[in-house]
């Protein structure tokens, strides 16, 4: 067989290699920051040439996952392709009150919050233990 006369593979190839060329060529690098603000996180991701609804924001237990997909809805056999342009795994510190975690988008910029839970204890202090007679 020779693959000059399939007209479906040299689409499909060509296809591949027009969506790997915008990729490399029109697609800037996604930023990604992190930084301290007093006793709070602050994360900052921005890439102006993805759509905002490209970002996903993810907690998973103590992980907050960070991916940016791209979608290409005209590829030659009408189904639509997904790739993915940035994922970061970011541990999420014990001190961070996860329930109060937030996200902003504003001037082409996700910034996401972790602030510092202040019901923690400022002194350690010890553990009882239940089975022992004191």
């Amino acid at each position: 067989m020779n693959i000059l006369d399939n007209k479906t593979f040299l689409r499909d190839l060509l296809g591949q290699s027009d969506l790997m060329n915008t990729v490399n060529g029109g697609v800037r690098k996604t930023e990604f920051s992190v930084k301290k603000v007093g006793n709070d996180i602050l994360i900052q991701v921005s890439n102006p040439s993805i759509a905002p609804e490209s970002f996903n924001f993810t907690i998973n237990k103590n992980e907050l996952l960070i991916n940016v997909m791209r979608f290409n809805k005209s590829f030659s056999n009408g189904q639509p392709i997904m790739y993915p342009l940035f994922f970061k795994v970011i541990q999420i510190p014990y001190y961070v009150d996860i329930n109060r975690i937030e996200a902003t988008f504003e001037n082409g910029v996700f910034k996401v919050l972790l602030p510092y839970n202040n019901n923690l204890p400022d002194n350690p202090f010890r553990v009882h233990i239940k089975n022992i007679d004191n």
